[in-house]
């Protein structure tokens, strides 16, 4: 039986989400100067959370370890429990943020969102108090609503939640809370600086009560591989480490390629266009002409390919700026990525194909995140409709020979066998070029 990771999830109320990552910022340090390693994690569909300097100073607290994002909504308990347990593979304690925070008047259902997440994650919850909150009173008053509010939800057979007051409450404060709402509170201090060994203690305590994680599935599906050119960059940066651990594990020999370098794509037999914000770094995309060329010809050869969101921008004619100027992409699609001046929706929206893909028959069902600033206009009639929106934000994709492009950032875990089919898809394409190239005849006897 493997050791159980010691899990906490942190929800910051009524402060943004740094609040809540720079307590981890102290707990992770805390961990490493007992021997332990932290794995940090987002919980949210947010693109633009917890990155930056605070992203930054989590990640070299934790040893290095990048910070990986999983979305709750997107899927079941058991792929969120793999997911994480992927995520915070050979660490001692996994530090699982929130992507949003809940405000004193959210109410309910904002702290919900957490508490679901906190319950799929078999985690105990860490309610990361707002630093001014002393002066403000009314915000304690809160704080201890949202606490009994979440003893309820959690109910009497999940391990008791944390309250970690993060600054300048006090003992008073502090000793209210408790009494309020028989939690433990556990007090951080108001300080940046490290957290004190006793703090650390309890809060690892609580967290290694919690019921241990199931361990991920073996990787592999035995059967023939495919490379697969996936783009991974400072613009393509927007994956979820269970989508990506689902085409490994499929079969899938993933080959990370630099949308900002000029060079041509490698010899692949698959494309993975992954969300991004194209609408930052259009000029720079537009500047690397040989890979533009090379995914429009990847494309028309057959080539097949999966282009989520920003992805599917790239393979747009170009994208305008909201100044006007038009910045060439890949041209696949004689359409336009047009910037609003004002966001459209966003939000959750969930999928359902009308025609074969390279992740399905008619019929599949992908969910998936949807925020950007742009919208695709002028599609051809011929490779629009490819699904129809079950839920959620609306809006049209592209479906031509053996691509898909979804106006949503999917979240494979939601339909589990996107990845076999996508990878089954690339081999057919590899067997049937390699049929076609000079002298295979000959190789074959």
């Amino acid at each position: 039986m493997p050791t159980p990771i010691p899990r906490l999830t942190l929800v910051s109320v009524g402060a943004a989400p740094e609040g809540a990552a720079r307590l981890a910022v102290r707990i992770a340090r805390a961990a490493a100067g007992a021997g332990l390693d932290a794995a940090p994690i987002v919980a949210g569909a947010d693109r633009d959370a917890l990155r930056g300097e605070v992203a930054s100073a989590l990640s070299r607290a934790s040893g290095g370890r990048s910070v990986q994002r999983i979305d709750p909504a997107l899927a079941a308990a058991p792929a969120l429990q793999r997911a994480m347990a992927r995520a915070a593979s050979g660490a001692d304690l996994a530090l699982v943020l929130p992507a949003e925070s809940v405000g004193p008047d959210s109410g309910a259902a904002a702290l919900g969102r957490h508490l679901d997440a906190a319950a799929a994650l078999l985690s105990p919850l860490v309610l990361v108090v707002d630093a001014e909150a002393e002066r403000r009173a009314p915000l304690a008053a809160a704080c201890a609503a949202a606490a009994r509010s979440a003893a309820r939800a959690l109910g009497p057979d999940r391990p008791a939640p944390v309250v970690a007051l993060s600054q300048g409450l006090g003992v008073e404060h502090a000793a209210r809370i408790a009494e309020v709402t028989g939690l433990e509170v556990i007090a951080v201090g108001g300080s940046e600086g490290p957290l004190s060994g006793r703090a650390f203690e309890r809060l690892l305590r609580v967290a290694r009560a919690a019921p241990a994680v199931p361990p991920p599935p073996p990787r592999g599906r035995g059967g023939a591989r495919a490379r697969v050119a996936i783009l991974l960059d400072e613009c393509f940066d927007l994956y979820d480490e269970e989508s990506l651990v689902q085409l490994e594990v499929a079969g899938a020999d993933l080959v990370p390629v630099r949308a900002f370098d000029d060079r041509p794509l490698p010899d692949v037999e698959g494309l993975v266009l992954g969300d991004g914000r194209v609408e930052r770094h259009s000029a720079d995309l537009a500047r690397a002409r040989r890979l533009r060329g090379s995914v429009a010809a990847a494309v028309d050869a057959g080539v097949p390919t999966l282009a989520l969101g920003g992805g599917l921008a790239y393979l747009a004619r170009g994208l305008r700026t909201r100044a006007g100027a038009l910045h060439p992409f890949a041209g696949v699609l004689d359409a336009e990525a047009i910037v609003l001046s004002e966001p459209p929706s966003r939000g959750h929206a969930e999928v359902e194909t009308l025609r074969p893909t390279p992740i399905g028959p008619v019929g599949t069902r992908i969910a998936g995140y949807v925020q950007r600033d742009w919208l695709l206009r002028g599609v051809h009639r011929g490779d629009g409709r490819a699904y129809r929106t079950l839920r959620g934000v609306r809006d049209d994709g592209v479906a031509r020979g053996a691509l898909l492009g979804l106006h949503l950032r999917a979240y494979l875990p939601s339909c589990p066998m996107a990845g076999v089919h996508l990878v089954d898809a690339c081999v057919r394409f590899a067997v049937a070029r390699d049929r076609e190239r000079p002298g295979s005849a000959d190789r074959a006897h």
